[in-house]
């Protein structure tokens, strides 16, 4: 059995250097390690890596056979789970200045020096900061890179890390042998184009340079976004939005809060608290709608705006539909509208014949589109789209959280102390200890808390590692 969630994002929770300052102590001066647990090697940072001396070294490994236990129970290990590995094999766990590698499944730790900042998208590189810079460390060949600069972020191919560089002032790009590609001035803002086009700031002037360190264009403001075709782009400068081309070519200015390109890349929407308006990139007004910007269709074909209820305009004749209710959504397919007012949600025909009425708060859609789930302050409950209840899930609070996996055939949620996997029929198939807090990419395991320990648990309910952190002042409870 194989989950995919999409991924959530993981806050720090507690730090304990003391426990595994321990570890390393027990390492380094040779005392007896554990039966399971052995020390592979010793080399420099300039060398595979491997167990390097405290003192300006840069990782501890212990390898076991199997998990290490404690009186028969999963390993209890200090630190804080910070990320899954990209591969959702083994988990990143930060300790005050050492980052560590888990594997929950064979029980083996990697120490690396430093502080985790990311993996680049393949996973075959990690990189940590500390005291002596930025270190990346090749996880396939065993190398070590170190640089002077602070890590901002992996271009989007994982070819390039971005750093901050003189102190701030300037954005530096290197390969991942540490060979220095660019510097560039300002801040980093942002890959675009797939990492083609690199956007920085300095406060005053956005520039865009591509990966040649090319300045294609220059403009006050922020850059609000791309065309689909990357060719046009959008900037924001108080309520003052203008167009331009990669030329550093200004094509229209328009006045509004927000815009957003059409999905077929030759329309402009801007849109302020009542008003909603369609331009070409020539800046000619085309049509003007009723309330705030809300959404396109699937298709891109049609908007929804909301400000006096919910209304539909097609962008092709301009015919519009009320619906009642202060939000609106297309579902995923197009074929409904759903709307949204307190404690009660509307589905609609496009034509504004309404399906049906739904008492609770709207959640989400199913991956597939074809249901819609919806929490009433007791339980999660599914409906199809004509309105039909499908399934109930437990939920106590309105704090519960709840998600689907990404292949619509599960659905998760928690009530603040229980973690509950459901299949869509609403059978539970397994409950875990502590609030949800994310599934591995592989989604073979599910990671969740109570507040004291974070647990991982594979999907059969087995607990195969327990995290926690050090509170001063506060007796830690039994993990049990």
């Amino acid at each position: 059995m194989m989950l995919k969630f999409a991924n959530r994002s993981v806050e720090q929770i507690w730090v304990s250097a003391i426990a595994w300052a321990v570890l390393v102590t027990l390492a380094v001066e040779k005392v007896t390690l554990p039966a399971q647990a052995k020390e592979i090697a010793t080399l420099s940072s300039t060398q595979p890596f491997g167990q390097t001396h405290l003192n300006g070294g840069s990782i501890l490994r212990l390898a076991a056979s199997e998990p290490m236990k404690l009186a028969d129970r999963p390993l209890l290990l200090p630190g804080s789970f910070i990320s899954f590995h990209p591969s959702g094999k083994s988990v990143v766990v930060e300790d005050g200045s050492l980052t560590h590698l888990y594997d929950p499944k064979t029980g083996e730790s990697t120490g690396f020096q430093g502080s985790f900042k990311g993996f680049s998208p393949d996973g075959k590189v990690m990189v940590t900061q500390g005291n002596g810079g930025t270190r990346l460390y090749d996880l396939m060949g065993g190398r070590v890179v170190t640089l002077q600069d602070a890590f901002i972020q992996f271009s989007p191919d994982g070819k390039t890390i971005v750093t901050i560089g003189n102190g701030g002032n300037v954005t530096c790009l290197y390969d991942l042998k540490g060979k220095k590609l660019l510097t560039l001035p300002g801040l980093f803002r942002v890959f675009a184009l797939k990492g083609q086009v690199i956007g920085t700031d300095d406060g005053q002037v956005y520039r865009l340079y591509d990966r040649k360190g090319r300045k294609l264009a220059d403009f006050p403001g922020l850059l609000s976004g791309f065309s689909p075709d990357g060719k046009i782009f959008l900037t924001r400068e108080g309520s003052r939005l203008q167009l331009y081309d990669l030329s550093d070519r200004k094509l229209a200015t328009f006045q509004g809060l927000s815009g957003d390109f059409s999905p077929d890349g030759n329309h402009v929407v801007v849109s302020d608290q009542h008003s909603t308006r369609l331009y070409d990139f020539f800046g000619n007004k085309l049509a003007v709608f009723q309330g705030t910007f809300g959404s396109f269709s699937p298709n891109g074909q049609a908007i929804l705006t909301y400000g006096g209820g919910v209304h539909r305009y097609d962008l092709r004749g301009g015919d519009s539909v009320r619906f009642d209710g202060e939000r609106g959504w297309f579902s995923p397919d197009g074929a409904v509208v759903m709307t949204a007012e307190g404690n009660v949600i509307r589905l609609y025909e496009l034509n504004g014949r309404e399906i049906a009425v739904i008492q609770g708060t709207f959640k989400q859609f199913s991956p597939d589109g074809k249901a819609v789930m919806t929490h009433d302050g007791q339980v999660f409950r599914l409906y199809d789209l004509k309105g039909r209840e499908l399934a109930i899930f437990e939920g106590s609070t309105s704090e519960s959280y709840s998600r689907f996996s990404l292949d619509g055939k599960a659905f998760i949620t928690d009530d603040l102390t229980v973690t509950r996997l459901y299949n869509l029929s609403g059978k539970a198939l397994v409950t875990f200890q502590g609030r949800f807090r994310e599934v591995s990419p592989d989604g073979e395991v599910v990671l969740t808390s109570d507040g004291y320990f974070d647990r991982l648990y594979d999907l059969q309910g087995r607990e195969l590692a327990i995290f926690r952190g050090q509170v001063l002042g506060c007796d830690w409870p039994d993990a049990s």
